[in-house]
């Protein structure tokens, strides 16, 4: 950098690093000298990324339109349609979501993040059956850790207990091997044996994280894995540090409802959960259902 301080390039990087590492200010700064040095898809998808991170979601979606409006690669265009999808999905708009993976699915038919992003959308509309179906194809295909928990989810959901207990022993089994590889994800990791494994190991793993990037996801992977192994007084600070960008996410704002029910502060949990709920009311197959049934019960007993 101080040898070519206009290497717009240069500042992609650090402006990625900076955001996993959780250093907002950093990262803004380095997106803003992006945008300076030459506007185009890198400065304003990562503008979109930022602005998102910070609940500025109206102006993250324009700043994905205009990434897309200057897309010339089929990669740039899948990219900004399966982004610009995901942002939609993540206001639980379903119509405007399945609108953008189609779309891209139309430049690059078996694009698996558009794959996956239309089948989560199959499973919010109650087809079930053609989800399930997706999502069978997309992991024989590309058996991320992502695309499996969120299939044997959807499997569970559906009572199919057995099959979905296959896709969790598999994100197991990957694990092992990545770590035997020196080349863990603890943060996906966590995400996964906190909720379908032990989370004592879950706690381990997401403070190992924790020790390497201070970031708003990873506080919200620690709060819940503090919360799953019984320990919600020691999970509200990172469930807080999870929210204090303004992000606008309602698995975050799911994990912090559930952490203030369970210290018996029923007020800000309901508050909490709601916003989940308007949020994305479709957020999980398996927490949406348990944060609706926690919101009712709530209020049922105020």
């Amino acid at each position: 950098m101080a040898l070519n301080p206009s290497n717009v390039e240069a500042y992609g990087v650090l402006a990625d690093a900076a955001t996993q590492l959780g250093d907002t200010a950093a990262a803004t700064a380095a997106v803003q000298r992006m945008l300076d040095l030459r506007p185009g898809v890198a400065s304003f998808t990562r503008a979109s990324y930022e602005l998102e991170l910070h609940g500025r979601t109206d102006e993250a979606r324009a700043a994905m339109q205009r990434a897309l409006d200057a897309a010339t690669s089929r990669d740039e265009l899948v990219f900004c349609h399966y982004y610009l999808g995901e942002l939609a999905w993540g206001r639980g708009d379903l119509a405007e979501a399945e609108a953008q993976y189609n779309r891209g699915l139309a430049a690059v038919p078996g694009d698996p993040a558009l794959l996956q992003g239309r089948a989560k959308t199959l499973a919010a509309r109650g087809r079930t059956d053609e989800a399930v179906e997706g999502y069978r194809r997309l992991t024989e295909r590309v058996p991320l850790p992502q695309y499996l928990l969120e299939y044997g989810e959807l499997l569970e959901s559906a009572g199919r207990t057995e099959e979905a207990q296959a896709q969790y022993r598999l994100i197991a089994e990957q694990d092992r091997l990545y770590a035997a590889q020196g080349s863990r994800d603890d943060l996906a990791a966590a995400q996964v044996a906190a909720d379908h494994g032990d989370p004592a190991e879950a706690v381990r793993l997401a403070e190992a994280e924790w020790g390497r990037r201070q970031a708003v996801f990873t506080a919200d992977a620690l709060a819940w894995a503090l919360y799953r192994a019984g320990r919600p007084a020691d999970a509200l600070p990172y469930a807080e540090r999870a929210a204090e960008l303004g992000r606008r996410d309602a698995t975050a704002d799911f994990h912090r409802g559930m952490i203030l029910a369970a210290l018996d502060r029923p007020a800000d949990a309901v508050a909490a959960l709601d916003e989940a709920l308007r949020t994305n009311p479709y957020f999980s197959p398996l927490h949406a259902p348990e944060a609706q049934r926690t919101l009712d019960a709530l209020r049922g007993s105020r």
